[in-house]
């Protein structure tokens, strides 16, 4: 997560030091007049909205490549602080006029607001280019007000809303619709001389990377490039758990402990872990009802069925992979499906932990569907060596306490820990952790994207 951090604020420091630049190689002229004041306000807010939207959708639109700048479920946490990012320098821009004028008399004597009314255009004198030039101009004044109206709209949706993922998602569509249209006010309220300078090529290119990935996300082509289409081979349900394998067209590389897209024909793709990665190109998914989508999967899919499959994605394995001299795998439900795959893979290859590997798999009682497949592969595992199961059964014991585990490392605490489960588990452990100063890192999965 600090690798994203980092690259938000060094995007930020590139925009605002590409805006001084321009200020040192055109200075503003200071007068009497509030104007060029307000200009580099919404200058460098405008500019900094831009950036930050075109890197969102770039996001959303998900390139092969983006795994480069950090695991895809740490690029869609990124992705939502870039869209709150972008709404609050869009407010900023669009409200920087009355806030210059408003702070502009505690530093300088400048003149009233009412000296700044725009002066009467006399359209019948101009040319057919300087008339088209002029009605582009006013296009994008006033439609960048509508669509900054509409934003606020969409984002209220997005945010506040409590409606089906479906639904959802096709509002949030909206927002790489909307970044198109605002082209118009972008490039044309950009001076001509300010393309020769450092911020008119940062605006260039965001325009350019922006409304390329918006094109791909209208057009449902977002991680086209990691997808393939794959059929169903195997189907079982059970006690809300969908046990689903599908055999695709051409193999995908092998990465044990990532997650895939899963497109059925008539909704949008959703990320679920891979619970095995089988040797005739065939992938496992266990998929728990929690959702809309998932709520409904039994009853839409059918042996035989064709549907998309777009990864692997994330980083989740190869941030404790490592054999560490003490490792804690730390699983709830269904949050066992990464943990599958990666005992599989350590079964086929039959080589033992070098170091001790314990893992505590939470479920709700005895009845749990997965429960069978975790002692069974961890029984296997524990032939081998180094590895330990324990199960804690939450309607005999409780839950799972952090604090209460944190303790007992007094002894011999992990290097590191790994966890798949609850959102509330996940950061009750961080915050125990910390509060007991100790170093063990922790890895997990952030799927926390709405």
């Amino acid at each position: 997560m600090k690798n994203i951090v980092k690259q938000f604020w060094w995007v930020t420091a590139i925009v605002t030091v590409a805006w001084l630049a321009g200020l040192i190689i055109e200075p503003v002229e200071i007068t009497n007049s509030v104007k060029p004041l307000v200009r580099e306000a919404q200058y460098l807010t405008g500019v900094l909205a831009w950036v930050y939207m075109a890197w969102a959708i770039l996001i959303a639109s998900r390139p092969a490549w983006i795994e480069r700048l950090g695991a895809l479920d740490e690029q869609y946490v990124l992705h939502k602080w870039l869209g709150i990012a972008a709404v609050l320098m869009s407010i900023l821009h669009w409200a920087a006029k009355p806030i210059v004028i408003w702070a502009a008399p505690f530093f300088y004597q400048f003149a009233p607001a009412g000296a700044h009314a725009r002066q009467a255009v006399d359209t019948a004198a101009m040319s057919t280019l300087e008339y088209i030039s002029h009605i582009s101009r006013v296009f994008g004044i006033v439609s960048g007000d509508w669509l900054f109206y509409l934003m606020l709209v969409l984002v209220a949706i997005t945010f506040l809303a409590r409606i089906p993922y479906k639904s959802w998602l096709r509002t949030h569509k909206a927002f790489s619709a909307l970044f198109i249209l605002l082209t118009v006010h972008s490039v044309r309220l950009t001076d001509v001389n300010d393309w020769a300078l450092p911020m008119g090529w940062i605006i260039a290119l965001s325009t350019l990377i922006g409304f390329f990935a918006s094109v791909k996300c209208l057009f449902s082509r977002a991680g086209s490039a990691k997808r393939v289409q794959a059929t169903v081979t195997a189907l079982k349900h059970r006690d809300g758990l969908t046990w689903l394998t599908v055999k695709t067209d051409r193999p995908v590389p092998r990465a044990p402990g990532r997650f895939a897209f899963l497109g059925i024909k008539g909704d949008a793709p959703h990320p679920f872990s891979i619970a095995s990665m089988n040797d005739d190109n065939s992938l496992t998914f266990a998929i728990k009802s929690l959702g809309d989508f998932t709520a409904t999967l039994p009853d839409r899919v059918a042996l035989g069925d064709r549907l998309s499959v777009e990864g692997p994605w994330g980083e989740f394995a190869a941030r404790f992979s490592k054999d560490e001299e003490h490792i804690l795998w730390i699983a709830a439900g269904v949050g066992a499906a990464p943990f599958l795959s990666l005992m599989k893979e350590r079964l086929a290859s039959k080589t033992p932990f070098s170091g001790t590997t314990t893992m505590i798999f939470c479920v709700r009682n005895t009845d749990d569907p997965m429960l069978d497949t975790v002692c069974q592969l961890a029984e296997d595992l524990e032939s081998l060596g180094n590895f330990k199961l324990n199960v804690h059964i939450s309607s005999e014991q409780g839950r799972l306490c952090a604090q209460t585990l944190v303790k007992s490392f007094a002894t011999r605490a992990p290097v590191m820990i790994a966890i798949c489960g609850p959102a509330k588990l996940t950061l009750s452990l961080k915050n125990a952790l910390a509060k007991a100063k100790a170093t063990t890192a922790v890895a997990f999965e952030n799927f926390s994207w709405r």
